[in-house]
């Protein structure tokens, strides 16, 4: 992995957290500007703090990453766990932005309520399995769960490989936003390219007891 070392894929993960940033800014911005409804332009200011949010977490390790070194398992398990981290603290906000765009929709109060539940309780639960899959990344209580987990891993990152490669072919390259999609796009198909190849390394493979 010449290429794909910590300084490359830390570059990556500044790149895709200060998208992330811009990204946020622009979806408050212009849900303030272009939307009419107050709920309409809360929910888009929730849903751009979000990303501000996923931003700044993915760029902060992004520059840890940079300044290395660090091992495939550390920085795969670090990832994974920042991510998750990101999807829990992302919970309120997505259940505020699902509740206001569901109530501005005249879905009524107890759909809107229970639609925000619903994103509020997957993102937490989703982000607590993706911290203790992170955490078994990094060697924490080896055992048969961590097998079958690598082999998850594997499959997973290499599907979204060749899924974050198909997409590249599907940006309107006309506008800013589909240009910055594209280089978003690109960026996260390096990074699922990279965790692949690192699932694979000894590291990694000791790191989980394989």
């Amino acid at each position: 992995m010449s290429f794909l070392d910590n300084k490359t894929v830390g570059l990556v993960l500044i790149i895709i957290g200060l998208l992330n940033l811009v990204a946020g800014i622009a979806r408050a911005v212009n849900g303030v500007l272009d939307t009419e409804g107050t709920y309409l332009i809360i929910a888009a200011i929730c849903y751009g703090i979000a990303s501000l949010i996923s931003g700044i977490l993915i760029l902060g390790y992004g520059i840890k990453v940079r300044g290395g070194p660090n091992d495939e398992s550390d920085i795969v398990s670090g990832l994974i766990i920042v991510i998750g981290t990101a999807t829990i603290l992302n919970a309120i906000f997505l259940a505020a932005g699902t509740f206001f765009t569901n109530y501005d929709s005249d879905a009524g109060l107890g759909t809107s309520v229970w639609a925000a539940i619903v994103t509020m309780v997957v993102q937490i639960i989703v982000g607590l399995i993706l911290i203790w899959a992170g955490r078994k990344v990094g060697g924490k209580s080896k055992n048969v769960i961590s097998k079958v987990l690598w082999v998850l891993l594997v499959v997973i990152f290499l599907i979204l490989a060749v899924l974050q490669f198909i997409a590249l072919f599907g940006f309107d390259l006309g506008t800013l936003n589909g240009i910055l999609a594209l280089v978003a796009a690109i960026c996260w198909a390096i990074v699922y390219i990279y965790l692949f190849i690192a699932m694979l390394s000894k590291d990694v493979k000791e790191s989980m007891g394989i």
